[in-house]
């Protein structure tokens, strides 16, 4: 019996410690087998007061950062007007949090454009080629197909872009459409490892050959001066876009928003409050799907990133060089 009461106390101090909780949604872009997709996320509370008694490597401890639940800025006591807050007495301060309150999710569907013509001879130069055309038009299928019926479509003002999206859009019903010149693409911030493959691009024209010695210089001025400019404006997208619904939205929304791998790849890092340095890690693949979920309390949950599962065999890419676009 001691041993009994023993194993029991240990069980239940398990079950307690480490207490999972089941959060399933509708998977909207597949099959009906796979209509329903469960999630087991570990509760960060219990985590959190746990994990000072577990025994971690010195080399990674855990957690390294702690999330930041006001990451939007968009926490309710941060929304009410401080001053008539302070005045208030208990029962108005919890009435005013409870007004501003967000109480629905924002499903934000992020789509990259379709190949396009990279040559900058091509008389098509920037826009999509004929695989790049058919990509759009079957991720367009594919969410048509799921039945979903979006409250919005953005799109990136960068001619592929642009061409994807009314492909898109040629197989959804009517909906509110707008571009957005903060979506284009660009260096969203300075990779880490750096990249042998890639770097921002600018052209510097008219340079003369008696200051060729001073080409190093140059190069690595313009370099820094992309990450500066695009970096601040994809931040700027970022924070339009990627928040939290407002306490006004009543319904739950689903928003599509048709841009570029480097854009996509930030937006991710910076939702999920990893470094954003690690953007290049990661790939996209041409008309892909990428959705978060961010919901009432401010947490962000990635259901999918790069998803090309609607494209057959023949329609990813023409070769594997084109996957030098993307890394390191």
């Amino acid at each position: 019996m001691p041993s009994l009461s023993r194993l029991s106390a240990v069980t239940l101090s398990a079950i307690v410690g480490g207490a999972y909780y089941l959060r399933s949604e509708k998977w909207p872009f597949g099959s009906e087998k796979d209509a329903v997709r469960s999630m087991s996320v570990l509760k960060t509370a219990e985590c959190a007061v746990n994990s000072t008694s577990l025994q971690f490597p010195d080399i990674h401890p855990s957690p390294q950062t702690k999330w930041d639940s006001n990451w939007d800025n968009r926490e309710p006591i941060y929304m009410v007007d401080p001053i008539e807050y302070e005045e208030a007495d208990p029962i108005r301060r919890q009435s005013m949090l409870e007004e501003v309150t967000p109480t629905s999710k924002r499903n934000i569907i992020l789509i990259r454009h379709g190949q396009y013509f990279m040559d900058r001879n091509h008389k098509n130069y920037l826009s999509l080629t004929p695989l790049g055309q058919e990509q759009a038009k079957y991720v367009g299928q594919r969410l048509a197909n799921s039945g979903l019926k979006f409250d919005k479509v953005i799109m990136s003002t960068m001619t592929r872009a642009e061409e994807t999206a009314k492909l898109i859009l040629n197989e959804l019903p009517p909906t509110t459409v707008k571009s957005d010149s903060l979506l284009e693409e660009g260096a969203p911030f300075p990779p880490e490892p750096p990249s042998k493959h890639w770097r921002p691009t600018r052209e510097i024209s008219n340079i003369n050959y008696l200051i060729v010695v001073f080409s190093n210089f140059l190069v690595k001025y313009f370099f820094c001066l992309n990450f500066a400019t695009e970096g601040s404006r994809i931040e700027a997208a970022f924070r339009k876009y990627i928040h939290r619904a407002s306490w006004k939205q009543k319904s739950d929304s689903w928003e599509l928003i048709v841009c570029h791998g480097n854009v996509i790849r930030y937006f991710v890092c910076r939702a999920l409050q990893f470094p954003p340095e690690g953007w290049l890690r990661m790939s996209v693949g041409h008309s892909s799907i990428t959705w978060l979920v961010i919901y009432p309390d401010g947490s962000v949950s990635v259901r999918s990133l790069g998803d090309i599962g609607h494209l057959p065999n023949g329609k990813l890419i023409e070769n594997f060089s084109c996957l030098l676009e993307n890394s390191f």
